[in-house]
This record gives C-alpha cells, structure tokens and sequence, in this order.
C-alpha cells in the first residue's frame, strides 16, 4: 500500500541477540552485538577486537550478550556479557596446549547464556606433526577446557571399535542453551571421501546430535545416516544441511537421500522419538516452497509457533509454517529500505541472511541495498512491513557505527566515531549441502 511507512517499535525485553563483525574506517575491527526487543525496538553494544591478530570469519553470540570470535583462524576471544574491549579474553590461541597438543586452529564456535559454549579445535602433535580435531568447551573464569570428543573417539552404539569420530560441525545457534551439532564419523575406519557428482554422492555418514551447553557431556542423537524417514518409502536420509533447533525441543532441518544424493528434503524430530518428512505430499505436486534437489533451505530458523523460514537462492528471505508450508511469503526481496522517520534510503537488492525475532513477529537480515551506491545494511522488519513491502534500515556500510568502542583499561583513551566499512553476519558457515 503507497504512502505506509513502519510498523510501530516499541521497548520491551529482548527478543534476539545477533552478532556481526564489523570493519571501520579506523581501521578497527569490532563485533556489534544488534539486539532487537519484543516491541521492536534496535539497541547495539559494539566489542573492540582491534588488539587481536586477523578479521572474524566467525563471531556469535548468545541470549545475554555474551559474543565469541574466532579471529586470523587461530584466536578465540570471548567478551562476557556488558563488557567491552577490557573484557575480552583469549579462550584458545596457536601454541597453546590442550591435550598434551599444540592449538593450530579454531574452527568454529558458539556461546549460551552465562558464557558456556563449546568450540571445535585442530591440534597437532609435536614430534610426529599429526593432526585431530576436537571438540571442547570453551574454558571459563579458571576453569580449564573439557574435551568432549575427539576424532578416533568410537561412535556409541555402533557394534565394533573401528567406527569413529573424525569431524563436527555446529548448527545456527538461536543464543539459548542447545544447539543441534553434525557428527561426521567413518564407518569401520574407512574414510571414503567426499564426491558430490553423479547419481549417488559419495560421504562419510553423519549424526545429529542435540548438545546443551551447560549439560555437554550428555549428547544426544536424534538423526542418523540410514534413516528412513516417516513419510517417504524406500529412501534414506545421508547427510544433514542447515538445521534449527526449537525451544520445545523439537528439530527442523534439511537431508540429502543417500539413493540419489541430488535430491533430499525438509524433516522434523520429535523429542518423544521419530523423524518425519514435512509435507510429503508436496514433493509431487511441486507446491513445496523449497526444491528437492539443494540448496534447498538456507539459513533456516523456526518460531514456537510452527512458522519457518529460509533463505532462497533469488535473496529472498520465505516465510512459511510447519503446518502449512504451501501457503508461503518470500519477504524483503525489493522492500523499500526506510530510515527509522520513514526516509526511503533504497531498495533491497538481495538478503544475505536473517534471524527471527520475537518468533517470528520480526525479521533481522544483512542485505544488499540498491541506493546512490549498492552497499551492505542490517535491516529489520515485522510482519506488517513484510505486507507492506517495507524494511528499516538499522546499519549501514558508510554510517556511523552505532557507538564508539570504549575501554575501562588503564590509560586508555575514547576512539573517535568512526564509521563502518563492511558487515558480516553467520561469516564462514557454509553447509556442505550448500555447495552442490
């Protein structure tokens, strides 16, 4: 409808906390924590990680603020909740020994409420130069890191000693106390290899585990190489693309079928037992949302309330339900990007990728934005404004950063504002699905 502008925001508690890596014109590199209430309403804390060595490829963050960084592939630094640059502390870096080995990389990681969270780092031996993957806790006050698997580490419940561990890979983390984590092992010791060609695609099997971070010993499996789900006969599911966990537990994501490796599907868990296809019936008719063949559901997220969403290869951001995924929305795509008074500043371009908030009452995304010039923004809108073709822009590339960085350290002084020159949002996650 011509001439309506946003949605009212309100205040209220928050409703999601997300993480970008943000570079400036100062030549800093910061993380903003973006966190956007239950009424609507945009407030930002901004970390300094200028002092550590290389930009994030990966920075998250969880429910009360806490963020993590991964920075030059090596470092993982933490900021607890509320603090800035004084605050940040090394959690891993190279040289460092953990498991009588030496830290040579940190892959990737994600943090929960109160800081726990759990990272997966490579190691290597120092006389014989061989290299392991672990997955370990991050260590928090004097407490030192607990090594929860390691590559070689048998799976539980496989019938003999030879079927191992060798990778994991975490899932997109709503900041709360579980997060969903792809245990990638080799069947009686075998590494088969990746091809993903042809008729069938040839992979190591995969499980999926629920993981709570402040509980990690307990892992529990809810999905696995060779299911077949209910639903759909005579298939099988083999590898695991992006997945979501809900707060009651349940678990949406999307599998590739090991007897044509092309195709796959969107399934959920239950946390009772059982793995169901969604909408089986859809797969013939075409009316699904998400293809069969990948990617088929980037970025996926789901709401309490059964909605979903996910990104779509044209950058539109498609809002469905559980219930009714034939009934869909894409949003944003072509929005117009509106200044908090109602200012058009562009149009959206393409959606990079998005976060729900408050449920599903909110999108927040880092999208391309066609103005004068097409630069990077961090949007957000509500339901209405998805209706309405409208966005809010809250950051932009040439704009001020929200804040500037300060620092509690002696004899340190206030940086000057200074304004942002590129934003990263879930930086370095690239599903293996993804890739076909």
């Amino acid at each position: 409808k011509p001439g309506i502008g946003l949605s009212a925001r309100t205040e209220g508690r928050g409703a999601r906390t997300i993480a970008l890596a943000a570079s400036t014109s100062a030549d800093d590199t910061v993380a903003v924590l973006a966190t956007i209430s239950s009424g609507g309403q945009f407030t930002s804390r901004v970390v300094d990680l200028t002092a550590k060595p290389g930009e994030p490829p990966v920075v998250d963050s969880s429910s009360d603020g806490t963020a993590a960084a991964i920075l030059g592939g090596a470092h993982l630094v933490v900021a607890r909740a509320g603090k800035n640059v004084a605050d940040v502390v090394r959690a891993f870096e190279p040289g460092q020994k953990l498991d009588g080995k030496d830290v040579q990389a940190v892959r990737d990681v994600v943090v929960g409420p109160g800081g726990n969270g759990l990272a997966i780092v490579d190691l290597v031996a120092g006389q014989s130069g061989d290299l392991s993957e672990e997955l370990v806790t991050i260590p928090r006050g004097r407490d030192a890191p607990t090594i929860l698997r390691r590559s070689g580490d048998k799976v539980p419940g496989s019938p003999t000693d030879t079927t191992v561990a060798k990778s994991w890979s975490f899932k997109k983390s709503s900041g709360e106390n579980a997060i969903l984590i792809a245990e990638t092992y080799l069947e009686g010791g075998d590494d088969i290899g990746t091809r993903m060609s042809g008729e069938t695609y040839l992979l190591n099997p995969q499980r999926l585990l629920v993981v709570k971070l402040d509980q990690p010993r307990a892992l529990v499996e809810i999905g696995k190489t060779g299911t077949e789900p209910s639903g759909i006969d005579g298939k099988e599911i083999q590898n695991f693309g992006d997945a979501w966990l809900l707060p009651d537990g349940r678990a949406l994501f999307d599998a590739n079928f090991l007897e044509k490796g092309g195709e796959g599907w969107l399934f959920l868990t239950k946390p009772v037992g059982g793995l169901f296809a969604i909408a089986p019936e859809l797969a013939a008719t075409g009316r699904a949302p998400w293809s069969t063949t990948a990617p088929r559901a980037k970025y996926l997220e789901a709401a309490i309330d059964g909605t979903f969403a996910f990104r779509r290869d044209d950058g539109a951001v498609v809002v469905t339900s559980l219930d009714k995924p034939a009934d869909a929305t894409a949003a944003l795509l072509n929005a117009d990007a509106l200044a908090p008074d109602g200012k058009k500043l562009g149009t959206i371009a393409s959606v990079d990728a998005f976060a729900l908030a408050r449920g599903s009452e909110f999108i927040v995304a880092t999208a391309e934005l066609k103005a004068a010039t097409t630069h990077d923004a961090l949007v957000m809108a509500s339901r209405a404004d998805v209706q309405n073709g409208k966005a809010e822009v809250l950051l932009e590339v040439g704009a001020p950063l929200p804040a500037a960085p300060t620092s509690t350290a002696k004899g340190a002084k206030p940086k000057a504002s200074s304004t942002i020159q590129s934003l990263r949002f879930l930086q370095g996650r690239d599903e293996l699905l993804w890739q076909r």
